[in-house]
């Protein structure tokens, strides 16, 4: 139904994409109308919206408290994970060998609830702590490469290998002295030095495992590659760099810099995005992080944050081709903030 935006109401749902004359996308088919949106809209001179409505608030509530149930149960089985992976790394650092069927059954079972529910979240870095990083590092980049690897199109077999090399990539950190992994401040040049030989060392504890396909085993040597050269352990180039290897990266070095370490606090997610997109040109798979920016515009809407003047509101808008930079609404206020103009802001934290 075709009606004047001035009739529209809370709850009416979108049958079309709204699109600007620069034809960028602002909202998008299926998005529930709220106050703020339709304020949006209104400020970008909309006039008309095709919906569908009415839309009864307990459908909308009832889809609410399922979402809100469902992200429960899937933090409560990614809690279970980490668990599981702590207790294989310390086996692992007993000199037991590694086995990838245990990891494979830690980590497909999460996958698979993610997939089904077509998401990963990609702001776990907030159930990290600097004590158990490492544990939860693995279990997020497994989810998350496997998800990058999904919107690449790559298939369901491909998706659970990457899911369990992501896993695996540290696996050679388990063979790195332990008072250098819990070490509380930063570390030194040569102790840096012996974290970097993780790949390699990974890479031999896994190299007679028949259950872990040679594609994966090369991304857990490779996942410190970068295209330019400047990588670890070999410094390959892009043509020698392969794709498994390219996705994990990407979901590795988020994660990294996302999370608070027992050296360095985490930086904020959309910061860390311009730091790949930007600083970091060059050195990572552009389509790679085109589908990590693309996941990160479907998780961020409705985000409330933290700006850094102090002041705090919620993500309305996110432009796909400059998601770092969104449109935020003021709490408790009429006015937003376009980050995209306010170049001396930035997201600093993220609820």
């Amino acid at each position: 139904m075709l009606i004047k935006l001035i009739d529209a109401q809370e709850g009416d749902i979108l049958l079309k994409d709204i699109m600007l004359p620069s034809n960028r996308p602002l909202m998008f088919k299926g998005a529930v109308l709220t106050k703020d949106n339709i304020k949006v809209l209104s400020a970008f001179l909309i006039r008309n919206v095709d919906v569908n409505k009415p839309v009864a608030q307990a459908l909308v509530k009832a889809s609410s408290d399922q979402i809100e149930e469902e992200e429960c149960d899937f933090l409560t089985a990614y809690s279970n994970a980490v668990e599981q992976y702590k207790v294989l790394f310390k086996m692992w650092q007993s000199g037991v060998p590694t086995h990838v069927l245990d990891v494979r059954e830690i980590i497909v079972p999460l996958l698979e609830q993610a997939l089904t529910e077509e998401k990963v979240d990609f702001f776990l870095y907030k159930q990290s702590t600097p004590v158990d990083y490492i544990y939860h590092h693995a279990i997020s980049v497994g989810l998350y490469a496997a998800f990058l690897a999904k919107s690449l199109g790559l298939s369901k077999g491909e998706v659970i290998q990457v899911a369990i090399a992501g896993c695996l990539c540290d696996v050679g950190m388990a063979r790195i002295p332990t008072k250098i992994l819990t070490k509380k401040s930063k570390l030194l040049r040569e102790e840096y030095q012996e974290v970097k030989n993780h790949p390699v060392i990974g890479y031999k504890m896994l190299l007679e495992t028949s259950s872990l396909k040679k594609d994966a085993q090369l991304a857990i040597l490779q996942h410190h590659e970068r295209l330019d050269g400047s990588g670890y352990p070999r410094g390959e180039k892009a043509e020698k760099i392969h794709l498994y290897s390219r996705i994990i990266a990407v979901a590795d070095t988020y994660h990294a810099l996302t999370t608070d370490k027992h050296y360095q606090n985490g930086i904020p997610p959309f910061k860390v995005l311009e730091m790949i997109r930007y600083e970091e040109f060059g050195k990572f798979d552009l389509p790679v992080v085109n589908a990590l920016l693309t996941s990160i515009v479907q998780m961020g809407i409705g985000s409330k944050v933290i700006l850094s003047n102090f002041l705090s509101g919620e993500v309305i808008f996110m432009n796909p081709q400059n998601i770092t930079r969104p449109l935020i609404k003021l709490q408790d206020s009429d006015d937003m903030v376009d980050l995209e103009t306010r170049r001396d802001l930035f997201i600093e934290v993220i609820f």
